[in-house]
């Protein structure tokens, strides 16, 4: 693939993640908190495994100790929305810096469980914004059983055709 596919994807992924976050700003703290069955405990739990996520990918990429955040975000939702931001403008800088080159790179990381593996950073890009996408559609069902509809499609095919 070449790199502005990589680029894409990241902006896609941007742009899905700040229409979760303006859906989630209408949410009352109540809707936020509240249990449901899914991979996490409660809405604001799986946006936190996507900062979480998120923020470990990227610094592993750009050469940072990662920290997984998801123990020590704040329990407010403004907290964690800024951090999410800021995570993912660390994404959208990083990917203006991709070259050939970068790509291609071989890194190695420790998982969280102490396994050392090896990816290319394409992998890496692309296994990020795949493990958001799963985590924002489970977002999307998890609004509709706290009452909440004002949802959209989330698509890539979406993310095309509103950009074009």
């Amino acid at each position: 693939m070449h790199i502005a596919t990589y680029q894409q994807y990241i902006q896609y992924t941007h742009w899905a993640n700040n229409k979760v976050i303006t859906w989630l700003q209408q949410l009352t703290d109540q809707q936020l908190k509240q249990p449901v069955v899914s991979s996490f405990g409660s809405i604001l739990e799986t946006v936190h495994h996507i900062i979480s996520a998120e923020h470990v990918w990227i610094q592993r990429l750009i050469g940072q100790t990662p920290i997984w955040l998801q123990p020590t975000l704040p329990k407010n939702l403004y907290d964690s929305l800024t951090q999410w931001q800021a995570t993912m403008q660390l994404w959208a800088t990083y990917a203006t810096t991709l070259t050939q080159q970068e790509i291609e790179r071989k890194c190695s990381f420790a998982r969280i469980n102490g396994d050392q593996l090896t990816m290319q950073v394409r992998e890496i890009i692309i296994h990020c914004q795949n493990h958001s996408t799963q985590h924002r559609g489970q977002i999307i069902t998890l609004l509709r059983q706290v009452g909440f509809s004002n949802v959209s499609s989330l698509d890539l095919f979406t993310y095309y055709t509103n950009i074009n």
